[in-house]
């Protein structure tokens, strides 16, 4: 789960999306695979805390530009396990429901 975001962090989002950033970063080959590490101010663009170790994004080749996208789309696994946590967390109060 993501933590829920302030008002100041949002106005800081809106800046970092209209301020222009334009650096390099190394690319390495990886088995079959070019592999490129993504800086933490890409991630807090995105609207990830620098800190998050698992986040997913997208990227969209158009007309020779590729433009980077916090993935929104969940994934069947993810709700999966969203579930199970729930009725983990919520066990009791399952049962307690279904015996009414």
């Amino acid at each position: 789960m993501t933590k829920r975001t302030t008002k100041k962090e949002v106005t800081k989002l809106v800046v970092a999306r209209r301020k222009r950033i334009a650096k390099s970063v190394k690319l390495r080959k990886q088995g079959n695979s070019i592999v490129m590490t993504v800086p933490n101010e890409v991630k807090e663009a995105l609207g990830y805390s620098s800190d998050d170790q698992n986040f997913k994004m997208k990227y969209i080749i158009e007309d020779g530009e590729i433009k980077i996208q916090r993935d929104t789309e969940v994934s069947d696994k993810d709700v999966l396990k969203a579930a199970l946590e729930s009725m983990e967390q919520y066990n009791e109060l399952y049962k307690t429901l279904v015996n009414k």
